[in-house]
């Protein structure tokens, strides 16, 4: 499956910094606490010597998969000191060397896909901030704060070869960290490897993390002497000390979140009472109790910080309400205003009082086009059942019905992991806004348990809950026929109940007929409760006097990778098996949303390749170029190459391409040249996932699309060009991140300025549950239903940059029309071929089309 990779003063010490001991917890499971003693290095370092002449207790050993089980080929490393320096000293067993991947050479560039170790280190006592150092065994780095690659450091990388190992030296000078380790210190690390050699990816560290190395909370303890009272004392118990005195003084505003606060309080204080004493004492004991009583204090200032989100929380939430109340009038009970709809800036039921209330909703739009808006309610006096219509939209010349205007709730609910660019599974419980509904009690949300469930109705009208948020798949669950999961949502927006000081984002989205005269059209969308007009947000669309062209770009994505197509039958609520009318309905999606052309999962044996073809071209998807997922290079022999390409010239594809091995790398990589050249003999193309300095060098000549993981490289795409081949973005991010512009600009603009020929991200959907999947997230730009799909605010973001293209094509075509007729001032068309050619798409993305629209009018007269 594509992209599932990781990128992932002070006083002088009082006595000797001396080699790490390890205490002996052989492969604790992911959260039991891993701790060293460090010793000053003695001697020139040699990573095999010195691994093989240490005493075993002083070497890192026992490093475990993501399962927490003993990794299948293991790593052992150390970690000593010099006055100035940190090394690592890492020995990773290959018993595979001639599959060893190692090919990135460009520093800070895509480490990841080779093997390699990562090297995890926080100075600070809250693991905040924390340094990233990878290496590959060439000896390439990577180094990042945080996930800020922008940042760097002068350390070094020794890289050495064996029959069955491969060896780093890592260098980090101390200066690169903030300075020496204070008295007292404890810094917290981890190492960990990624191996490619087996033909697949493989990860294992030292101190488990499951499958998210950047998991803080799982980061092991590094102490650089035996002051371990002075650590307690400072670094657990004056924390501590201090909350607990300011804590209760903030909590003054909210009695009820005071009592709730000194509870806790008084919990976390019995929970400490080993540490005191043994600070009382002015001892700890050996190395392992003195790792006891740091599991402890870690624990308790793990619960304080639990309470005191908590308490900021219920602050918040009142400071929001007096601001809250300064924006509305005097007397009004409900407040109504308009925000950006494609925005990573989420909503949530406290909101950031914004500065001022925007009193309408306004857009701009081109005949054909859907465009969203936004906007959230905010009842001040009592709880409200909320029914929300709109009026038809009056223009100078025409109307738009109101059913070109589509409004649905924004639902918030729990899911599992934060906005990397995959969707890792950290076990979490966000509260996020992700789904489009027109039933806002499609999906039940507890927030005291922080789970989800989702309605079910029978025919007979019966109701039933699925739980959808439990860690492991229910038996409930693994039933996703349509007759056990009757998931649908309603066919317009039902009334939505909203508590008090609560706010409520809802989505708007207009539909801009084909035959709309350009103008200015005002609508009113009216908010009800129990028939009495609360509110009223005037809804303003400027519809523009010029068409968009098409994207010049491709438009594919990643679309039912195995895909049982029942002619016959109703489907599943499941990515594998849909019935015609539920593909049917995605294909209208997809179309509607701007993928023009996603990949074909629909396996050829199945004898439905005509089926599947039929209804695209029927839904009116581009029919020129064939991305066939799963008719795979290695197992589709010459002659039945020749039948598919048939049969998809039968509907107008000019090209068929056919899918390489996943992700592969190295030799697995090479191994494919006889097929590949195979498919190219008998008239077909070839596609696979890949990466940056992997794919080109070994398979540049035969492979004509690479769908290339992560940031788009201006530099990778020349390569492909100069061979006539494509290339298309993938993972950057992969779907199911909650962040609509991030896809708006990532898989817009982003794509044109570095010249990459269209995007593929991974994938259109898999499932509701985002907890049962092991590492990862669901993937999802929609969530799949009994008869179709529901939308999601990153799908909207997705469309969105996508339209970016078009008006982009549009501003190119206005350029070359007005040189070619005169129309416009020749400094007018130069000043716009140097918008063009600055433009600058890390910014602003509504100012970006805006701009763009007023050089489309400026260069177009006809449309002014």
């Amino acid at each position: 499956m594509p992209g599932h990779r990781f990128p992932h003063t002070l006083s002088p010490l009082s006595c000797v910094l001396c080699v790490l001991v390890l205490l002996p917890w052989s492969c604790p499971s992911a959260g039991a606490l891993q701790i060293y003693r460090a010793q000053q290095a003695r001697g020139p370092l040699a990573v095999t010597a010195y691994l093989s002449a240490a005493d075993p207790a002083q070497i890192m050993t026992g490093f475990s998969a993501p399962t927490g089980k003993p990794a299948a080929v293991q790593t052992r490393a150390a970690a000593v000191y010099d006055n100035a320096n940190l090394h690592f000293l890492v020995e990773c067993l290959e018993p595979n060397m001639d599959g060893l991947v190692a090919q990135c050479t460009l520093h800070d560039g895509d480490v990841f896909s080779d093997d390699c170790v990562e090297i995890f280190i926080s100075p600070n006592p809250q693991r905040k901030p924390y340094y990233h150092f990878v290496a590959n065994a060439l000896g390439t780095q990577y180094e990042e704060k945080v996930r800020d690659k922008s940042w760097h450091a002068p350390w070094t990388v020794k890289p050495a070869r064996g029959d069955d190992r491969w060896t780093l030296q890592i260098t980090i000078p101390f200066a690169a960290l903030g300075g020496r380790p204070a008295e007292g210190s404890v810094w917290w690390f981890n190492v960990d490897r990624q191996r490619q050699a087996a033909g697949k990816l493989e990860l294992s560290s030292w101190s488990p993390t499951a499958s998210d190395f950047h998991d803080l909370r799982h980061f092991a303890a590094l102490v650089f002497d035996d002051q371990y009272v002075a650590y307690l004392a400072q670094d657990v118990l004056a924390p501590w000390k201090q909350l607990a005195t300011e804590l209760p003084q903030r909590a003054k505003i909210d009695p009820n979140a005071a009592r709730r606060l000194n509870a806790k309080l008084v919990a976390i204080g019995k929970t400490l009472q080993p540490v005191r004493q043994a600070v009382q004492a002015g001892k700890t004991g050996s190395l392992s109790e003195f790792a006891s009583l740091l599991e402890i204090g870690r624990t308790a200032l793990a619960q304080l910080d639990e309470a005191r989100a908590e308490l900021e929380a219920s602050i918040a939430a009142a400071e929001a309400i007096i601001a809250m109340r300064k924006l509305a009038r005097p007397g009004q009970s409900l407040l109504a205003y308009s925000v950006r709809a494609i925005t990573d800036r989420r909503i949530l039921p406290t909101p950031d009082p914004p500065e001022s209330v925007s009193p309408s909703v306004s857009l701009r739009a081109c005949r054909g086009e859907y465009e969203p808006a936004s906007f959230v309610v905010y009842p001040l006096e009592g709880p409200v059942v909320l029914d929300v219509s709109v009026t038809d939209l009056k223009g100078p010349a025409a109307a738009i019905p109101a059913a070109a205007v589509d409004l649905r709730t924004v639902k918030r609910w729990y899911q599992a992991g934060g906005v990397e660019r995959f969707p890792i599974n950290r076990g979490l419980r966000l509260l996020t806004p992700e789904l489009l509904l027109k039933d806002d009690q499609l999906v039940r949300v507890d927030h005291e348990k922080k789970e989800n469930y989702v309605k079910l109705t029978f025919p007979d009208h019966t109701v039933k809950w699925l739980w959808i948020s439990s860690p492991k798949t229910t038996p409930q669950e693994k039933d996703v026929s349509v007759e056990a999961m009757p998931i649908r949502d309603a066919e317009t927006l039902q009334p939505v109940a909203i508590p008090r000081y609560t706010a409520k984002q809802f989505w708007v989205t207009v539909h801009v007929p084909q035959d709309a005269p350009p103008g200015n059209y005002q609508a009113a969308i009216e908010l009800r409760s129990a028939g009495k007009l609360l509110a009223t947000l005037p809804l303003r669309l400027e519809v523009l006097p010029f068409d968009l062209q098409p994207n010049h770009l491709e438009s594919s994505i990643y679309f039912h990778w195995g895909l049982n197509l029942q002619v016959e039958g109703r489907g599943t609520v499941q990515h594998r098996t849909r019935s015609v009318a539920q593909y049917t309905a995605e294909l209208k999606d997809l179309l509607a949303h701007g993928v023009d052309n996603p990949t074909l999962g629909v396996p050829f044996d199945s004898g439905l390749l005509p089926l599947a073809l039929k209804l695209r071209r029927q839904v009116g998807l581009k029919n020129d170029h064939l991305y066939y997922l799963t008719a795979y290079t290695w197992a589709t022999p010459p002659e039945k190459v020749k039948q598919i390409i048939k049969i998809a010239k039968q509907f107008g594809f000019s090209d068929v391409y056919f899918y390489g091995r996943d992700e592969a790398r190295g030799e697995k990589l090479k191994a494919q040249r006889a097929t590949w050249q195979a498919i190219h003999e008998a008239g077909g193309k070839v596609f696979v996932a890949g990466s940056k300095g992997h794919n080109f060098p070994a398979m540049g000549d035969l492979q004509d699309l690479l769908v290339c993981y992560g940031d788009p490289s201006k530099e990778e795409a020349a390569l492909w060009h100069s061979k006539g081949h494509k290339i298309f973005c993938y993972a950057n991010p992969q779907s199911g991140i909650e962040a609509p512009e991030t896809y708006r600009r990532n898989f817009g603009l982003l794509l044109d300025v570095n010249d990459y020929d269209g995007g593929m991200t991974y994938i259109y959907y898999h499932g509701w549950n985002d907890y049962n999947i092991g590492r990862y997230r669901q993937h999802n730009f929609v969530y799949p239903t009994a008869d179709g799909v529901i939308d999601t605010i990153q799908w909207e973001g997705y469309r969105e940059g996508l339209d970016d293209l078009r008006y982009l094509a549009t501003l190119r075509k206005a350029i070359h029309s007005a040189e070619q007729s005169g129309a416009a001032r020749a400094e007018d068309i130069a000043a716009a071929k140097a918008f063009l050619d600055h433009m600058d798409v890390s910014g602003d993305l509504y100012a970006l089309r805006d701009q763009m629209i007023a050089w489309i009018l400026k260069l177009t007269p006809t449309a002014q």
